[in-house]
Parts: structure tokens; sequence; C-alpha cells
């Protein structure tokens, strides 16, 4: 069964495993072909709808959620320049880690090494004075993430030092841009979603230079950099994704 969409069919990871692949799709192989390098809870994208749903926290905490052009609060997105939106996400970021630890433990794995924070999958930036402040001065959306993801990974990294744990972030829609102030911390990665090219090679065609031009960017920013592909299999997994065949040109 998989959770996410009913019954499909769903082999633990077995066809995974048997490709040499480290991951099941949106799956981890399970513990019987190897385990994986796995996203602990809550999940491993698009993440804040997850750490604050808005029909338990929206009406007793509206400060927390982004604020519209008409100077409304809003449940569509958060606001991160919040200090106590950022204190309750990081204490609960803290909660999910013991949560990962002790279903590995359980499972008898290696523990998550992954965490994901990121945006709701909409594009509703928060429009609040000090959202917009932090903005300007970090140079992009993605800076006002930055600012507070990297306050979060030096929390996580003090709460399980030396664990190599790290925190995922989409960087997509309004926070696809690279900051120009502000750099990912080293325990944070950036994961650009391609929303503008075709579906051909990224290398190859022409009309995908801006993505690549963009991921270039990026990558003088971090140390490591992660994308998220479309051209997938979200639903049958463990079949071969459609871009399979331009993958050699993409990584030379």
């Amino acid at each position: 069964i998989n959770p996410s969409f009913g019954p499909l069919p769903y082999d633990r990871g077995r066809f995974a495993a048997r490709r040499r692949l480290n991951n099941n799709g949106i799956y981890n192989i399970e513990p019987e072909y190897g385990a994986t390098y796995s996203f602990g809870p809550p999940s491993f994208g698009h993440t804040f709808w997850r750490y604050f749903p808005a029909d338990e926290y929206f009406a007793s905490h509206p400060e927390y959620f982004a604020m519209n052009a008409e100077g409304k609060r809003i449940p569509d997105q958060m606001c991160l320049s919040n200090p106590e939106f950022r204190s309750e996400a990081i204490a609960k970021l803290k909660n999910f880690v013991e949560q990962g630890e002790a279903a590995a433990r359980q499972k008898g794995i290696d523990r998550p090494r992954l965490y994901d924070l990121s945006i709701n999958d909409n594009n509703a930036p928060c429009l609040c004075p000090e959202c917009r402040r932090i903005v300007a001065e970090t140079g992009a959306e993605s800076g006002l993430l930055f600012d507070f993801l990297n306050q979060a990974g030096a929390e996580l990294e003090a709460f399980r030092p030396g664990a190599g744990l790290r925190l995922i972030t989409l960087n997509y829609l309004f926070a696809e841009l690279p900051p120009t102030a502000i750099r990912p911390a080293a325990n944070v990665i950036p994961r650009l979603c391609d929303t503008t090219s075709n579906r051909l090679a990224l290398i190859a065609s022409p009309g995908n230079r801006p993505f690549r031009e963009m991921v270039e960017t990026w990558g003088k920013l971090t140390g490591c950099l992660y994308i998220w592909d479309y051209c997938t299999t979200y639903e049958l997994t463990g079949l071969p994704a459609p871009t399979e065949y331009f993958w050699p040109e993409d990584r030379k």
C-alpha cells in the first residue's frame, strides 16, 4: 500500500536495490534490501504545512503565517522572520530527529541523516515589513529562507554534534533565485526545482540555458547542491525515468 497514493505496487525497494540505487523514488528502501541514506520525518518536501498545519495553528498563531499585499495573514506560507515561529519550528525539528532515530532503532537500521524544511507548494511569500527587510539585505527571497535555515542548521548541529545531519530545502518558485549576501550553511542543502526548462538534456538543449546558468550560480554558493528532476514516475516507483537517456550528457 502506498501511503500517499493508495493501493499501488510497492516492492519495499527490491527493484531499486537490484538496480543499485540508493533510494526508491518517494519511498525508503526497506531494511531487508539494505535500507538507505534516508529522510527523517515528517516528509521529504514541502514540509512547512506539516510542521504547522493551518487548521491547528492559524487561528491561534496567525503571526506564524505569511502576510499578503493587503496586510492580512494567510495560511499559504510561513512568516520566516517571526522569532517565535523560528523557535517553535526548531523545537519541532529536534522532535522529528528524535522520532526518526527511534524508528530507525526499532528497525535496526542507521538513523536518518536528511531532514526537510521547505516552503509549501505555492507562490505566496510573506510580505510583512521584517521579511521584506531581510529579503532586501540578502538579495533574494531565498536569502530570507537561508537566514532562517542557517539558524536551524546551527541548532541542529548543537543538538546532534558530529552526527552528519543535514537540512534540505526546496528552492522553488519565489525561492529559486540565489541570494547575493548570504550563503547556505555547511549542513543546509539547497534543492533546485526546474520549473522553466523543457524536458531535453539540460546541457545540450539551448532552451534550458536559464536553468543551467542558475545551477552554475548556485554551485558557487554551496558545496552541496541537489536537483529535483520533474521527469519522474511519482506513483509507479521503480520504473525508468523519462530523462534517463539525457543523464549522461548532463553529468559530463
